[in-house]
């Protein structure tokens, strides 16, 4: 038949009479030519595609049958719990078990060995046990003795706290236009350093899985987000060339899970004891030894002319750089990123990214760089507004692209911007992908900071599924909210940190009212997990801004 009789709906091919699956037709069609020009459906006849259809596995999630890392059992599996070295680096030069080989149900304790191309940071001593709990008690009972790291000392938040400068001069990120002139003839300046923490990523459940590995096989249950990576550090580390990686529920990624340092862990101690291996890191082996999003600090520097617009743009950003952690390699990737969130509008530009060494271990957070770059900006942003005396709205308008500036548009308007009664703040994130805007609606009750509302308007592309969008917008939110008040800190050569209550989370009554407009786009999807985070810090410290009249320049946010 001609393939304009051709109909495709729901997986079945009709044509009058006739019809096919397109099982049933897929071994033919992998005998023919692939067509060089394809004519895509009009949005128009789209019957999937932008509508909020139920999710298949909500029954599975509301009742507890979901399984995730922590819930995987599999025949004759024994327990295990790690002890590590409290930072990279440091060495573990003796171990004294004696008690802990004394208790009941103790099956091994194994030596880890840690193999940073393999991204396992850590020297450990596994402990292997018949019970989680018994694998906990004989690990707490292990004497071990530490070497330092030979490495730099800890930056435990921003620059001239303990952290080393490596040697190299700062990279150019960014150059656009003549800065030095453009400072010379304005006429205003206005100067601002931003700094923040360290921060982990907390997820919901720490990180947990089961390996079982054989002489020539191994076999993973683990909630990562890189399975692929699993089995090549699985093949660098144990040097396993068949690997078959199964992955449960997340529990929580963020970033977290984008390294499988618990998997190795897990897979070293299956093969030395020869039996399926569950591994579990409680909060407190997460929290301290995770991967985190590293300190920096902001010098910002900007021109006015007399109008108030700005001519002329510095930044000097200084931390730790991820891709030198995890690849030795720090003038490219994520350093390069750090100023990417700076209005492209501004005609003299120059920004810069300073190095600091650091002991901490470090790793993508969810939004990336976005998320310290976007405080830094978008709260010096508003700085500028207030000193050219005007709307903090109006004055993004002028600096932010055309996407952007309808999503701004959207959310000012959503948000009643302007009428009285109520201390709000605003923040845009104007990047090569999706446009957000976000306004935080902030009160204060016995002293304490409430954020009552946030309005976020987001133009991601072609939305395909609103309730999920929705969603991610949501959880960003809340996600980026929560790390607010929290930050890790270095005391004697370790984390501090050790759980919730030292290392708060979002609660559920501080979570705020939030209403999310999304804007009708036929660009290409794009990806809206990391793009919410960013913005909602910013706006936050801004609506206190407005709220007190104190500006906020260094998190984690305290009202002393």
């Amino acid at each position: 038949v001609a393939p304009s009789a051709c109909t495709a709906r729901n997986g079945v091919v009709t044509a009058g009479r006739r019809e096919a699956t397109f099982g049933e037709l897929a071994t033919a069609a992998a005998t023919m030519p692939v067509p060089r020009n394809v004519r895509l459906k009009e949005p128009r006849d789209f019957r999937i595609i932008g509508r909020s259809l139920p999710r298949p596995d909500i029954a599975e999630i509301v009742t507890g049958r979901t399984v995730y890392g922590i819930d995987v059992v599999r025949q004759g599996m024994l327990h295990a719990s790690v002890r590590r070295a409290p930072l990279p680096g440091a060495r573990i030069v003796r171990i004294d078990d004696r008690a802990a080989r004394a208790m009941p149900g103790v099956r091994a304790i194994v030596r880890i060995p840690a193999h940073r191309e393999a991204r396992q940071f850590w020297e450990g001593v596994g402990v292997v046990a018949d019970s989680t709990w018994m694998a906990f008690k004989a690990r707490d009972a292990l004497v071990v003795e530490l070497e330092s790291p030979s490495r730099p000392a800890p930056l435990p938040a921003t620059r001239g706290e303990g952290g080393r400068r490596p040697g190299e001069g700062p990279i150019i990120t960014r150059r656009g236009g003549d800065v030095q002139q453009a400072f010379a003839r304005a006429a205003r300046i206005v100067e601002a350093e931003y700094e923040l923490p360290f921060v982990a990523h907390a997820t919901m459940e720490p990180p947990s899985c089961v390996v079982d590995a054989r002489a020539d096989r191994c076999e993973v249950w683990a909630p990562t987000q890189t399975p692929e990576r699993v089995a090549t550090a699985l093949a660098t580390y144990l040097h396993y060339k068949d690997v078959q990686v199964h992955v449960t529920a997340l529990g929580g990624g963020f970033g977290r899970k984008v390294y499988n340092d618990y998997v190795l862990e897990a897979a070293f101690l299956s093969k030395a004891v020869g039996a399926p291996i569950k591994l579990t890191m409680t909060r407190e082996d997460d929290l301290r030894h995770d991967l985190y999003r590293p300190a920096q600090s902001h010098r910002l520097r900007a021109g006015l002319d007399a109008r108030g617009h700005v001519t002329a743009w510095h930044q000097t950003i200084e931390g730790a750089s991820v891709s030198s952690f995890i690849r030795g390699d720090w003038k490219e990737a994520y350093a390069l990123e750090e100023s990417g969130e700076i209005p492209q509008s501004i005609p003299n530009v120059l920004t810069e990214f300073r190095r600091l060494d650091t002991l901490l271990p470090l790793g993508v957070w969810r939004s990336v760089s976005a998320s310290s770059c976007t405080f830094a900006v978008q709260s010096f942003v508003d700085e500028l507004a207030h000193a050219a005396g005007a709307d903090p709205v109006a004055f993004r308008r002028a600096l932010i692209g055309p996407r952007a500036r309808r999503a701004l548009d959207v959310a000012a308007q959503q948000a009643g911007w302007g009428t009285p009664g109520r201390a709000r703040g605003v923040a845009v994130l104007d990047g090569e992908g999706p446009a957000v805007a976000q306004i935080a609606e902030v009160s204060m009750k016995d002293g304490e900071l409430k954020v009552d509302r946030v309005v976020c308007a987001i133009d991601c592309g072609l939305v395909v599924h609103p309730d999920g969008l929705r969603a991610q917008v949501e959880g960003g939110i809340a996600f980026g909210l929560s790390a607010l008040r929290s930050a890790i800190t270095i005391k004697d050569g370790a984390v501090e940190q050790s759980n919730f209550h030292d290392y708060p989370i979002l609660t559920m009554e501080q979570m705020p009212r939030v209403e999310v407009h999304i804007i009708s786009s036929e660009r290409d999807p794009e990806g809206a997990g990391e793009a919410p985070v960013p913005c909602i810090a910013p706006a936050v410290a801004n609506a206190l801004f407005a709220l007190t009249g104190r500006r906020v320049r260094r998190l984690p946010l305290t009202l002393d």
